[in-house]
């Protein structure tokens, strides 16, 4: 059987056999705690679903998170997986201007023979590696 891994496992309907289908959805499938919650306390569970999902079902696949690959990998199910996910997309070095903190940051890396850069997120850490570590 064939497995699309991109951002999500996708694995067409087709290709499965009835009880792979049914355990795929069964393992997907979890008690909504909120749902358990609220009966126990005697609340209305009327608005609630008694399950959570976490997979997707179209007409000729089922959409599942890709960690789930792993689940796979270990049952009776069989797959063939074509990885669709792109790399990252790094520009090349010529390419790269750093903002005055990131230059102070690779400086200082660069004096060292190992070290930490550590910044908040969206600050630019991976074109400071790039920059101290091209390979």
């Amino acid at each position: 059987m064939k497995a699309i891994v991109d951002s999500m496992l996708r694995i067409s309907i087709e290709d499965l056999e009835p009880f792979e289908y049914d355990f795929i959805l069964e393992d997907n499938e979890y008690k909504n705690p909120e749902y358990h919650n609220a009966y126990r306390m005697g609340r209305s569970t009327r608005f609630i679903k008694k399950t959570i999902t976490t997979y997707t079902l179209t007409e000729n696949e089922i959409i599942i998170p890709r960690g789930y690959k792993h689940q796979l990998d270990q049952g009776q199910c069989d797959f063939d997986y074509q990885t669709t996910k792109a790399p990252a997309n790094i520009p090349p070095l010529d390419v790269i201007v750093l903002r005055p903190y990131q230059n102070k940051a690779v400086n200082t890396s660069l004096e060292h023979d190992q070290g930490i850069i550590q910044a908040g997120t969206g600050s630019g850490k991976i074109h400071d590696a790039v920059i101290v570590n091209p390979t």
